[in-house]
């Protein structure tokens, strides 16, 4: 009996568990990258699935070919022998609102908010960049590896926070196994991997979001900085998932409740900041701060 509840045992037992998780997390993984890596449209011309993440990737291809909101040089192509303008398929998208712009014409404009696609076009301009290689003439290799530099560290941030929060507040194996599997393999998150999306990010966000206030709630020493990382998250999901603002306010209370310098030197800095650049990159693309 001694033996059997030794230190040495517990170890050896919470080793052991850790091995049906990593399991999941690296089957999850690969999950993931393999339904991005056959990612396509039933034309087989492109890897944006829906009006949804065409609407964004639209937008992602004109600031950096066009280096302007306006989608209709994306949307619509012109016949070289007939001159005659029309959508091109590819691109079809309904999440899409049409306005003067800076020229007093007409023109096309993502009906997303432009934060997102924003912070993605940065990421394919160091691609072409770099390779070369054009979203116009190879969406679907250009789309799948966007979504894997984008979505997968987003996914395996939210698993690696879940994951160490089981490990952290379940007390049995088969808790801490049920909980992995839960982040694993058990949301519908899951399903957002292979597009470009504002749940993936959103989740992400909120998860970074807890994670900070968690860590301030248990005694960090460098609680300032994790407030700032948990106003920026905060601020970033509810820029994302409009419904998240409940969780901005909510969270916004526990850390002036935790602390009044947390709040005003961290939390509410890194909260408006985001503000900013959502409100901003809705103003160059719309001349207008409502979305």
């Amino acid at each position: 009996i001694p033996m059997m509840t030794s230190p040495a045992i517990k170890g050896a037992r919470r080793h052991i568990r850790h091995v049906p998780v990593l399991v999941l997390v690296l089957l999850a993984t690969l999950w993931a990258m393999f339904r991005i890596g056959i990612t396509s449209s039933p034309r087989d011309d492109t890897a944006a699935l829906s009006a949804n993440d065409r609407s964004r990737w639209a937008t992602v291809a004109a600031l950096v070919h066009h280096g302007t909101y306006e989608i209709d040089k994306v949307i619509i192509e012109t016949d070289p022998k007939t001159g005659v303008r029309r959508e091109d398929k590819r691109w079809q998208t309904i999440d899409r609102v049409r306005h003067k712009g800076r020229d007093g014409r007409e023109h096309d404009y993502s009906s997303k908010p432009p934060l997102l696609p924003t912070l993605v076009a940065g990421e394919y301009w160091l691609l072409n960049a770099v390779t070369g290689w054009d979203m116009r003439d190879n969406p679907i290799l250009v789309i799948r590896s966007l979504l894997i530099f984008t979505n997968i560290p987003l996914y395996l941030l939210l698993v690696y926070l879940g994951v160490s929060w089981a490990n952290r507040y379940c007390s049995t194996g088969w808790a801490h196994v049920f909980a992995a599997a839960v982040i694993t393999w058990g949301t519908f998150l899951f399903t957002f991997t292979n597009t470009l999306n504002n749940h993936l990010v959103a989740a992400a966000g909120a998860a970074v979001a807890w994670e900070a206030y968690l860590r301030i709630k248990a005694g960090s020493s460098r609680p300032v900085l994790w407030s700032l990382a948990g106003g920026v998250a905060a601020a970033f999901t509810a820029a994302n998932e409009l419904p998240a603002l409940s969780l901005l306010c909510c969270l916004a209370v526990l850390y002036a409740i935790q602390s009044r310098k947390c709040f005003f030197a961290g939390y509410l800095p890194g909260a408006i900041v985001v503000k900013v650049a959502f409100f901003g990159t809705n103003w160059l693309e719309n001349d207008t701060l409502v979305p």
